[in-house]
């Protein structure tokens, strides 16, 4: 039996040997690919044959055949199916990279597959617009990145931001502007920046050329119920009107271009005065109009209706407010104007002219304007009428004193004045016709003078020359 079982034994160990004998088959890598290549990473595929005989699996890349001095390393020992999938990562864009695959066997020792090489993607961006036409109040814009790396945005305007500044890929941007009120168009330009690449985007912001204008800011009203007034509105634009004030309506309350306002009030009950405030709008221009409605038992009058004044200019006038509410004064013409122009209660107003030049007669209305109700001056103003004239335009003088004589006729008063001290007059200054005397004293310079005598009504004058001889000539 003991010898049995030792024979048994050296059996197993004869054919153990044996079995060491026999030659192994050495793997292989085959079907080697790199798939799925982008900017930063590829798929490195291969294969094992046989599986059994393998401990280890990889790739080497880099950017130099050797694999020197740059070389990477992505490796597995999942090898049970013989089918090896290895991510090669992180790899920069648009490189040439050189990779080999490797597998040990159960000895360590290495075996390498051909040198094969591939190019990663090259970066990519673009814009969706190169430039954005902005309006001139402040809103939101936007374009798209299109890329396939990480990429930035700058702007060189603080009116104009973007979101988001940064990301990676294709992306939505957002542009916001604020209300451009510098009256000039202005430019903003984003740039956005991908590794060495860079696209600009130029957003172009305008100003508002709304026109908007209204044809009065203060209308007075009465304190009964009614459509008692209204306005102009003159614009290129849309536009809308609101009331602070229920009691005070408008109709319409928006349009386009240009319209007719027409403003109704509610009966005033009250025992004061009250001012609603009409705001127009369109676009980022406002103009504002004053409702002023009175009271019942408001007064206002005025002592004249009439007034006549002067061709000359000046202060020629004036007229007295009673009153027992606020008021304000318009004149409908340049050349008549009033001091004060508004005020509260009773008041004497100063009325001044600008000399009436036009050669004929001319009107202006003065309208007081308070508590609801309403008064009219009429300002006439008159032309120069004034007739003047000399009987003489020189008189001839000998040498030696004398007096000598002229007639003045005229309508209205008159003077006269002469500029030399040797010749005078008698008299001076009159009303209508009139004698004038002259005299001259004697002349014993040896030469002649001349002495000129000014005669002066409203806004006509003429002149007299007196020519005196010189000692020596002959006396007349």
């Amino acid at each position: 039996m003991k010898r049995l079982l030792i024979f048994g034994i050296c059996v197993l160990v004869c054919w153990g040997c044996e079995d060491e004998r026999q030659p192994q088959k050495v793997p292989v890598i085959t079907n080697l690919t790199i798939t799925e290549i982008t900017e930063s990473a590829a798929f490195c595929t291969f294969t094992i044959e046989p599986v059994g005989a393998t401990r280890q699996a990889g790739v080497l890349f880099g950017t130099f055949e050797t694999f020197f001095s740059d070389a990477s390393e992505s490796s597995t020992t999942r090898i049970a199916d013989g089918n090896i999938w290895l991510t090669l990562s992180p790899l920069d864009m648009d490189t040439e990279y050189f990779y080999k695959a490797y597998i040990t066997d159960r000895h360590n020792s290495f075996i390498y597959s051909d040198v094969g090489q591939f190019r990663t993607i090259p970066l990519l961006m673009d814009v969706s617009l190169t430039t954005i036409a902005a309006s001139y109040a402040a809103g939101n814009y936007g374009f798209t990145i299109m890329s396939n790396g990480s990429w930035s945005i700058s702007s060189n305007q603080n009116w104009c931001n973007v979101q988001p500044i940064a990301g990676n890929g294709n992306r939505e941007i957002t542009v916001s502007v604020t209300g451009n009120t510098t009256g000039t168009p202005r430019t903003a330009t984003l740039t956005i920046t991908a590794g060495n690449k860079s696209q600009q985007v130029m957003v172009e912001q305008g100003i508002d050329n709304t026109i908007l204008d209204v044809s009065k800011t203060k209308l007075d009203v009465s304190y009964m119920p009614g459509q008692h007034a209204s306005f102009n509105i003159t614009s290129n634009a849309n536009w809308t009107i609101s009331s602070n004030e229920a009691w005070c309506t408008v109709q319409p309350t928006s349009g386009n271009g240009n319209g007719v306002i027409a403003v109704s009030v509610n009966e005033n009950t009250t025992v004061k005065p009250r001012t609603a405030t009409l705001t127009v709008k369109a676009g980022s221009k406002s103009q504002q109009v004053m409702v002023e409605q009175g009271v019942a038992n408001s007064i206002l009058s005025v002592s004249k209706t009439e007034l006549y004044v002067s061709y000359m200019a000046g202060q020629h006038a004036s007229f007295i407010i009673t009153s027992n509410v606020a008021w304000s004064i318009t004149s409908n013409a340049e050349w008549c104007t009033v001091l004060p122009a508004s005020g509260k209660g009773n008041w004497v107003i100063a009325v001044s002219v600008a000399a009436n030049t036009t050669g004929t007669p001319r009107t202006a209305t003065l309208t007081v304007t308070g508590g609801g109700k309403s008064q009219q001056v009429m300002v006439e103003q008159g032309i120069d009428d004034t007739t003047l004239n000399v009987s003489v335009s020189t008189i001839n003088a000998p040498y030696i004193a004398r007096e000598h004589s002229f007639i003045i006729t005229s309508n209205t008063n008159w003077s006269i004045g002469s500029n030399q001290g040797w010749c005078t007059v008698q008299p001076t200054s009159g009303n209508v016709n009139s004698f004038i005397y002259v005299t001259v004293s004697e002349n014993d310079t040896g030469t002649p003078r001349n002495a000129t005598l000014t005669v002066t009504a409203g806004r006509k004058s003429e002149q007299v020359m007196v020519i005196q001889d010189n000692k020596g000539a002959n006396v007349q």
